[in-house]
């Protein structure tokens, strides 16, 4: 073969070759990918725990043994009650003991300071004939002084009168709440002398709250008249709001002595009133959710965050390639998170970035 045919063969071989690779590279589809910029958008910062619905008011009658028996009950299950009406009535023997005694002290002292008082007078009367007399001088002066030690003891009796007066007024319970009977239980039942169960129930239907207990590391984030959110599984795409009523500033009975499980964080007990009325029924399951802070921020989509063991980050397109950018963020929601450093308004941030994306690599914006 002459070198003129082999130069024409090596010659046809390498424009294959660079024809080839230009037909490759057109073939190539470049990455395209979308976009987003940072966005001033008000977000929540927010705390989610369960709750129970409860009535606002109400009263829970134990009984009290140390008061005695139930002489009477006043009230009926289900009968309507007005704040300060009586539900019940003790009856304590030892007490009506007491108060007898002291009803014999006071008439015996009142006559008895009667008696010293005329004695006083006649030698009174005597002293105006004979005032030279140191006989009867003394003796009015030992009869004035027993007259005053018998006042003295009169005042305290009366003020036993007064500490037995309203011992005897406790002996009937009165009703604390304008509401309805909810309750009443048989007073000779073991359970409720042992105070396991009420002797009535007492409260309003007209109104309700939602109690709830969060942890520790929450309450401190926790104030009275915060926003709340509330929703319940019976009712489906339904929300009402709420206002924090009340936050406990110590914690529970079973986390304050040490009753619930060690791993278990501390709980604080919350109120949170409704400010419409809920079409739920006393003892549903509420979802609470606090609004514990609101600001205008710098965001951008969740999707567009990435982490990377300690690092967060974002893939931004400069000049048509992939950089990487460490970011700072602050509040996050399901949607959105803050960016509180790392990026500039101008930033065009890749959002849901390819498994395969790399930095260097060259893409197209959507």
């Amino acid at each position: 073969m002459s070198k003129k045919w082999i130069v024409v063969i090596v010659a046809s071989i390498i424009i294959l070759l660079i024809g080839l690779n230009i037909w490759k590279s057109q073939m190539v589809k470049p990455v395209v990918v979308e976009t987003a910029k940072l966005k001033h958008e008000t977000m929540q910062e927010t705390i989610k725990v369960p709750g129970t619905l409860v009535l606002a008011e109400e009263q829970i009658v134990l009984y009290e043994l140390d008061k005695g028996e139930i002489a009477e009950i006043f009230v009926k299950e289900n009968e309507s009650v007005k704040k300060g009406e009586p539900l019940l009535r003790y009856e304590n023997e030892l007490l009506e003991l007491e108060k007898k005694q002291n009803e014999m002290q006071i008439r015996s002292l009142a006559l008895e300071i009667e008696s010293l008082r005329k004695e006083r007078r006649k030698l009174d009367d005597e002293l105006k004939k004979d005032e030279g007399n140191e006989l009867l001088k003394q003796e009015r002066e030992q009869i004035f002084l027993q007259e005053q030690l018998r006042n003295i003891d009169l005042e305290q009796a009366y003020l036993e009168k007064e500490r037995l007066d309203k011992q005897t007024e406790r002996l009937t319970v009165t009703a604390e709440v304008d509401g309805v009977v909810l309750q009443l239980n048989d007073a000779k039942d073991p359970r409720v002398r042992m105070g396991e169960e009420p002797l009535v129930h007492v409260a309003s239907l007209d109104e309700m709250k939602v109690k709830g207990s969060v942890t520790e590391y929450e309450v401190l984030k926790i104030e009275k008249d915060q926003p709340v959110r509330l929703t319940a599984d019976t009712v489906q795409d339904e929300q009402w709001n709420g206002k924090v009523e009340s936050v406990a500033n110590r914690p529970d009975r079973t986390s304050e002595f040490g009753l619930n499980d060690a791993a278990e964080a501390v709980k604080y007990t919350i109120y949170v009133k409704p400010e419409e009325k809920l079409p739920l029924k006393p003892g549903f399951n509420v979802l609470i959710e606090i609004v514990t802070n609101e600001a205008d921020v710098l965001t951008l989509p969740a999707n567009a965050i990435q982490q990377e063991d300690e690092a967060t980050f974002v893939y931004v397109v400069e000049a048509g390639k992939v950089k990487r950018k460490d970011v700072k963020i602050g509040m996050v929601d399901a949607e959105k998170m803050e960016i509180t450093d790392g990026l500039t308004d101008e930033d065009e941030v890749i959002v849901n970035p390819p498994e395969d994306i790399a930095v260097g690599m060259e893409v197209t914006v959507e």
